[in-house]
């Protein structure tokens, strides 16, 4: 009888323990190459670690509008530990991004671009790629472009449309 509060208290220990351990008991692709990168993604056979990981990461409900705006990645590199959660840097040389997403209790979470080093920013007009159109004016620019229509935004609408402002 005096077991029983012990073998609770045992087995709470034991089920937190196995949530830490989860890269050793579940491991996901990324979990066979700690600290390691860069992995090719683009021109890489299917079967190499960079696409099958990447792969993986596209099955995330979470990281779909990532890919879906930035493409697939040229390489990447997994971030942390033999045993520790990872995180994965997905590298866009061509762009010169790199983005890491952090792997957290609730899914995927993807960190703001950086700048890889050696790369500049440039705009579109320094790329030769046209500026995207604006769309629709906002409530806010309906109301406000009539009083100011030198206000910049204000500008850039009658450029790509003719409104009652627009001189």
């Amino acid at each position: 009888m005096r077991l029983t509060p012990w073998a609770g208290g045992l087995l709470a220990l034991a089920l937190a323990g196995c949530a830490r351990l989860s890269p050793v008991l579940e491991p996901a692709p990324w979990d066979e190459y700690p600290n390691s990168g860069p992995l090719a993604v683009r021109g890489a056979k299917s079967d190499a670690p960079g696409p099958t990981i990447v792969r993986a990461l596209r099955r995330e409900p979470s990281l779909t509008a990532l890919f879906e705006g930035h493409g697939e990645p040229d390489e990447i590199e997994v971030l942390g530990g033999r045993y520790q959660p990872k995180d994965v840097a997905l590298v866009y040389k061509r762009t010169g991004r790199r983005i890491v997403v952090e792997s957290t209790s609730g899914g995927w979470v993807a960190r703001a671009p950086e700048t890889l080093p050696g790369h500049r920013r440039t705009t579109r007009q320094a790329r030769g790629s046209p500026a995207p159109r604006p769309g629709p004016p906002t409530t806010a620019q309906t109301l406000e472009c009539p009083i100011d229509p030198t206000r910049a935004d204000c500008v850039s609408l009658c450029a790509s449309a003719k409104y009652e402002w627009c001189p």
